[in-house]
């Protein structure tokens, strides 16, 4: 295996996105940041990438943002081989990497391959499916309207925000400060969705466009407004406006351990394509 070091996304993207193209929805994640910092100034991206490839075909690629988990890609079938050979690179390299987020397969086998490394036992934190709609079967039946959201909203969204962080990812601490910098630039940008009955009572953003997909995420309804099937309306309706906008489908990833959510996306009609692993090392 060869591995490559592209220095910012648009060389990252070169080499990777036709592979990562093949399977577009499996690979949102790492395509859609990529896309988004290709945007960027590629002389100030202290992203780190990696590239593998044999005889010139790309065949795993990884990358981490700063301070986040290293984000992995693999050929069909060859997950927990390719996972072990970035494993190896990345700790002879010494890439500071506090964790990993990849399918299922892959993430095992690096957690296995990084404790023969360091002696150092991986902590799995989550496990997630990721979910593909390509056309809508329910639109939920609960009262109000989607609307996108304006800076009018930010007081109410940005407590909603800080406690989505919290209760899907607890025990991790968050900077108020930068989630509500964060928030504030989505809502400018004109990414984030109100679910609307007489006032707010569910958020949605819509994240990182490809070239035929895009995702929706931090679905959030604070516990005073759950159980009305909020966030099945807000969701299938912000799904339909994102399809009539020309993708051609809409991705989601649910937390295994809520079977809840994983019911409300497959009765608007998400399927599920895989499960994922965060492992802290």
């Amino acid at each position: 295996m060869e591995f490559t070091h592209p220095q910012n996304a648009r060389e990252f993207l070169a080499l990777t996105r036709e592979a990562l193209e093949k399977r577009e929805a499996e690979n949102g994640l790492i395509l859609g940041l990529a896309l988004n910092l290709s945007l960027k100034n590629p002389d100030h991206d202290p992203t780190y990438y990696l590239v593998g490839a044999e005889n010139g075909v790309i065949q795993c690629a990884a990358m981490k943002t700063e301070g986040r988990n290293l984000l992995l890609h693999f050929e069909d079938g060859r997950d927990a081989e390719l996972a072990g050979a970035i494993a190896r690179h990345v700790h002879a390299n010494q890439i500071l990497v506090p964790g990993i987020f990849s399918p299922k397969t892959g993430a095992e086998a690096f957690a296995q391959t990084w404790q023969s490394l360091t002696g150092k036992t991986p902590h799995l934190e989550n496990a997630m499916r990721l979910f593909r709609l390509d056309q809508i079967e329910t639109m939920g039946t609960s009262p109000g309207k989607l609307r996108k959201a304006d800076l009018t909203d930010l007081d109410t969204l940005t407590r909603w925000y800080i406690d989505f962080h919290h209760e899907s990812l607890p025990g991790q601490q968050f900077s108020e400060e930068f989630l509500a910098e964060d928030l504030h630039h989505r809502v400018t940008e004109g990414i984030v969705f109100l679910w609307e009955d007489h006032a707010p009572v569910c958020m949605a953003i819509a994240l990182r466009p490809t070239r035929h997909g895009i995702t929706i995420g931090y679905v959030y309804t604070p516990p005073w407004y759950r159980n009305h099937g909020y966030a099945t309306s807000c969701t299938a309706h912000l799904s339909a406006l994102l399809l009539d906008s020309g993708k051609q489908f809409c991705s989601l990833y649910t937390d295994l351990s809520n079977p809840v959510s994983n019911s409300i996306y497959q009765k608007i009609g998400y399927k599920p394509l895989t499960d994922l692993l965060t492992f802290a090392l």
